[in-house]
């Protein structure tokens, strides 16, 4: 019942295995998948599909994301009111123009 205790705690404390690892957060920060997604289109020279978009953006975050948050970001971005995001055709993606130089980019 000790070790259940204390395996608890450690959990709890964040703490796994040897003394001074940390567990990654269940969750990442609010928009870090959306300012990824952007700065992989800032960095490509043309389109990119939304499954290169994912694999990028992953390589970028340090973890698996999933296709349906990419793709809704990518649908919000394409309807917005000065949308910062272009479709070029079926599942096909740029930056549009005009975000260049006001979308804060990391």
């Amino acid at each position: 019942m000790e070790k259940l205790v204390e395996r608890k705690r450690q959990i709890l404390d964040g703490k796994h295995g040897r003394e001074g690892d940390r567990l990654r957060p269940i969750r990442l920060r609010q928009g870090v998948i959306q300012a990824a997604v952007l700065d992989v289109l800032a960095a490509a020279s043309g389109s990119l599909g939304v499954g290169e978009i994912q694999l990028q953006v992953e390589k970028r975050v340090g973890r698996s994301v999933s296709r349906h948050t990419v793709t809704s970001f990518l649908s919000v971005a394409c309807r917005a009111g000065a949308p910062v995001v272009v479709r070029t055709g079926r599942g096909r993606y740029k930056l549009a123009r005009r975000a260049y130089g006001c979308v804060g980019l990391r």
